[in-house]
């Protein structure tokens, strides 16, 4: 345990020195945790060489940044930070990608720091005092060429095909300054190359102080990850802006992507290293689906988180999302979750809450309650009944328990002002009806104990994976066939997911009495068209918060829609204590074509770099 918590603090502390710095002084010294010392020195210090490798992995962000991680919500329809409006209503040119600034610079950051490790640890001298082994000096080379893939793939997602950088200079200027854009496809081949032929020197599992480490299975996943989207319609055709520009896309569908796909995400799975985390007992004051993102690390039952983001223990992640009253120190919350969210979430028999809205004319709405549902259907004066149990894990809703409190977000029904507003329906130039839940741990008190727990944010975890498969074997062989050598149907995929979805959230037992049952199992009589809507909406729900969302919607070419209206709860209460759910627009977002389904090269750097083109749009 020492040496994991060591292992984080160390992490954090990289971190922390790293980003205190600016861009140009990051460059001009030895990154060796931000310290100065002459690089000839470095790298004849045997017991410095883990710490190089681990301020790489600091430059993997955290949750609090904006890059592919949670706070990306609030740029797609999951979620809204006051931050993010600017983007949201399309301020936004290649000179000002307001909380996406350094995605390029910090990718490249993190890329060149691999570079400068793989072209000097060669130098470095063998020390059994220090345990730096040919064995061990193999492990760091092996991680540092599977986070260097990483960061590429991640690069890949947001501007299609870049630069392909392998060697080390005195700035990221100078290192990107004169190098051609890759297409799409050749960045791709490079990423997968270097993940194909480091996997087999990859630990299956790791433990003690590599805790957190690269494994087999995390380079397996970037591959998973990439290659999907690679064969969804945003990069397999001809592109956003129908042109085939083959640094943003392939020019023309082809089948054989899906298949790629497919046998990327089952090389994951049949690693057998991974599984959705199901078990009621342990730590049982949490639910099922909480305690994936709170276990302990390197828990024995733990094998659904397959690589993490590590932070030192602390309580940042419940100081951040609840409200004032929750907690002992004063701020505000950074994400409230949308009501285009809050009504995702399915009822517990599986079907949509509501079908539509209705536009009163007076700045509300009037919700149109799905016919086909009955035994559980939505009721519009208690809308948080009967749902899908991990609406109870993902959002703070009305009245929702959390520990020895009550969620107030109210205001009083004209003609009740003597009720008063509730206690949580605070302003923070944002102000939906609902707060974040997902990433509070609710074993934490910190409104009076100030306790403190884990923080990791998964990047990469084996729900996610099922998912790939499933979408791409629908793609492959629809939705009910499961070739030899392959593990489960599409199906049978999603319902594993599905057959999970069952929890005990504390206090909020009478909102979903039945919470021992899963969701209703996908029937095999889905057609294909309908499966992939279905594995999309079960993205949407097992993903939320989770930074996947922005990404899915652009390479499934469905941001016009979804990145629309966006509404929220006006909740107020009458004295009789009851409450009336108001829906109201919060604004209209606008989603420009084609440039916003990729980010923009940053303007500074096509300046720099003259066979670097700009994205299409921009």
């Amino acid at each position: 345990m020492k040496n994991k918590i060591l292992f984080s603090l160390s992490i954090l502390l990289v971190s922390v020195l790293l980003t205190s710095c600016d861009l140009g002084d990051l460059y001009d010294m030895d990154e060796i945790a931000g310290s100065n010392q002459d690089e000839t020195a470095v790298y004849n210090d045997p017991s410095k060489a883990q710490a190089l490798v681990d301020q790489l992995y600091a430059l993997i962000p955290g949750f609090a940044e904006i890059r592919y991680n949670g706070y990306l919500s609030s740029y797609s329809d999951e979620a809204i930070n006051k931050y993010s409006l600017g983007f949201n209503l399309g301020s936004i040119s290649s000179g000002s990608i307001p909380g996406f600034e350094d995605m390029w610079s910090g990718s490249y950051r993190a890329i060149r720091t691999a570079n400068k490790f793989l072209e000097n640890i060669d130098k470095m001298p063998l020390s059994d005092q220090h345990n730096f082994t040919e064995a061990t000096r193999s492990y760091l080379i092996n991680q540092v060429r599977c986070l260097r893939a990483y960061f590429y793939s991640e690069l890949i997602r947001c501007y299609g095909g870049v630069p392909v950088v392998t060697t080390s200079v005195n700035s990221i200027s100078d290192e990107i300054a004169g190098i051609p854009r890759q297409t799409l496809d050749s960045t791709v081949n490079f990423i997968i190359a270097e993940i194909d032929s480091i996997v087999p020197l990859l630990p299956r599992s790791v433990g003690g102080r590599d805790f957190g480490r690269v494994t087999r299975g995390f380079a397996l996943s970037i591959k998973s990850r990439l290659l999907l989207y690679m064969a969804s319609p945003l990069f397999n055709g001809p592109g956003a802006d129908g042109t085939g520009n083959q640094f943003v896309c392939y020019g023309s569908y082809d089948p054989t992507r899906w298949e790629e796909a497919l046998d990327a995400a089952t090389d994951v799975i049949t690693l057998g290293q991974y599984s959705l985390f199901t078990s009621t007992t342990i730590n049982n004051s949490r639910s099922v689906y909480s305690n994936v993102f709170f276990l302990d690390r390197g828990h024995a039952s733990m094998f659904e988180r397959i690589f993490s983001y590590q932070k030192a223990r602390g309580n940042a992640w419940n100081n951040r999302f609840l409200p004032l009253t929750f907690r002992s120190s004063a701020g505000w919350p950074h994400i409230f979750p949308t009501y285009n969210a809050h009504i995702a979430f399915e009822m517990q028999d599986g079907k949509s809450p509501i079908v539509d809205l209705i536009d009163n004319g007076d700045g509300t709405y009037t919700e149109v309650i799905n016919p086909s549902s009955t035994t559980h259907a939505y009721n519009p004066a208690e809308p948080y009944q009967k749902r899908d149990s991990r609406y109870y894990d993902c959002i703070l809703f009305n009245q929702a328990k959390y520990r020895d409190l009550t969620l107030e977000i109210f205001t009083p029904f004209p003609g009740h002002e003597i009720v008063g507003s509730g206690k949580d329906n605070e302003n923070y130039n944002v102000k939906t009806g609902f707060y974040l839940r997902k990433f509070v741990n609710p074993s934490l008190d910190i409104k009076g104990a100030n306790q403190q727990g884990f923080e990791d944010f998964p990047i990469y975890r084996y729900a996610e994976i099922l998912l790939n498969y499933a979408e791409a074997m629908n793609h492959v062989h629809g939705p009910n066939v499961r070739p030899t050598g392959y593990p489960y149907t599409a199906v049978q995929a999603v319902n594993l997911i599905r057959q999970r979805a069952k929890s005990r959230v504390f206090g909020q037992e009478r909102y979903r009495p039945t919470l021992n049952l899963g969701m209703p199992a996908l029937s095999t009589n889905i057609t294909k068209e309908e499966l992939d809507e279905a594995i999309r909406h079960e993205r949407r729900i097992e993903l939320m918060f989770e930074g996947h969302r922005f990404f899915d919607v652009r390479r499934w070419m469905i941001a016009p829609q979804t990145e629309k209206d966006i509404y929220y709860y006006d909740i107020r209460k009458k004295s009789d204590e009851t409450f009336v759910y108001y829906v109201r627009k919060f604004h209209t977002r606008t989603f420009l074509e084609p440039q916003m389904y990729l980010l923009p090269i940053p303007f500074s750097e096509i300046q720099i770099n003259k066979n670097c083109p700009q994205n299409p749009g921009w």
